[in-house]
């Protein structure tokens, strides 16, 4: 049996959220890619809480801020992404780089968009490179050099890489880049504290956005949840969570913990019943089986003390 929660907001009826209570067991199919998730969260929930690995060659969706690169002789790509702070979409465990100093990948010489310098050095270098660049390249480079920056979570990166995520919305018109520097520019603000600039670049996120949500993580609705949820706005955030778009396309174990935060506190704040989500995301964030077993770190949440303290909380709740 599972519990429902209706909900009456400002904006009208408020879809039913499933309460799962225990993770089901689907089996797993002979699929050759990532499987898309099923429309039932809880059946979802349960499926990728019994995976130890994922079967198929490619990934089914790249997380905000990242970047994938194929390599010959690697069929997976290797992707990179950053680690924010609360509520991380996906950490690869790197360790900060000191201020400005210089931290090169390998093949930085190929892959300059990918140096994480942003000294003033640095930064004449990266312009020096763009302007020697071919001019539809050029959006997808700033975009790449601003996640980046991303990566290192410190405020004086951060700037820069907003700065340069507002010329690829600012000045050009791809198809991809844009909406994807808009979701980028929407956490960015949202890890400075500006929660209006942040709400107002994921909806432009979801306005700019093509059908396929083509350079976007195919979950910016559940940011634009979190963002309102912050806001205080939370028959708008409950409405947000019921989609079944947005249900289908959870797809990474910290996805689906990001959705059973924001579910318990949607339904503390609404008068419902948080505690079966509060479980659900403590359960989550205790399995650290891989999803990619190559990769074992992606994908996997990254949550902080607090959020894991305010679940344990809504676990107890009556």
């Amino acid at each position: 049996m599972r519990q429902t929660a209706d909900r009456r907001g400002g904006c009208g009826r408020i879809e039913t959220l499933e309460q799962p209570e225990a993770p089901i067991n689907p089996p797993l199919g002979p699929t050759t890619s990532a499987p898309v998730a099923e429309p039932a969260i809880a059946e979802t929930l349960g499926c990728l809480l019994t995976r130890d690995r994922i079967v198929g060659s490619r990934v089914a969706e790249v997380p905000v801020g990242g970047t994938a690169r194929l390599r010959r002789s690697d069929p997976t790509p290797a992707v990179e992404t950053r680690g924010p702070g609360r509520l991380s979409p996906v950490s690869c465990g790197r360790t900060r780089p000191d201020r400005c100093q210089s931290v090169r990948v390998a093949g930085s010489d190929r892959n300059w968009m990918h140096d994480r310098s942003f000294d003033p050095d640095a930064m004449v270098e990266f312009e020096r490179r763009l302007a020697r660049a071919r001019a539809a390249s050029r959006p997808g480079y700033l975009r790449v050099k601003a996640a980046t920056l991303l990566e290192l979570d410190d405020p004086a990166a951060r700037r820069i890489a907003i700065g340069l995520l507002s010329r690829v919305v600012d000045h050009y018109e791809h198809f991809l880049d844009v909406p994807w520097s808009h979701e980028l520019l929407g956490e960015a603000y949202r890890r400075d504290g500006d929660l209006d600039s942040a709400e107002r670049h994921l909806r432009l996120c979801l306005q700019t956005a093509d059908d396929r949500r083509n350079g976007t993580t195919g979950v910016t609705e559940l940011s634009l949840a979190e963002v309102l949820l912050e806001k205080g706005r939370v028959a708008e955030a409950g409405e947000l969570l019921a989609l079944d778009h947005l249900r289908r396309h959870l797809f990474w174990k910290a996805q689906f913990f990001r959705y059973a935060v924001a579910a318990a506190r949607y339904e503390a704040r609404s008068g419902g019943h948080a505690q079966p989500w509060a479980r659900q995301a403590l359960e989550i964030a205790r399995d650290h089986a891989p999803q990619l077993p190559r990769h074992p770190n992606i994908g996997l949440p990254q949550p902080d003390d607090a959020t894991i303290t305010e679940m344990e909380r809504l676990a107890l709740r009556d």
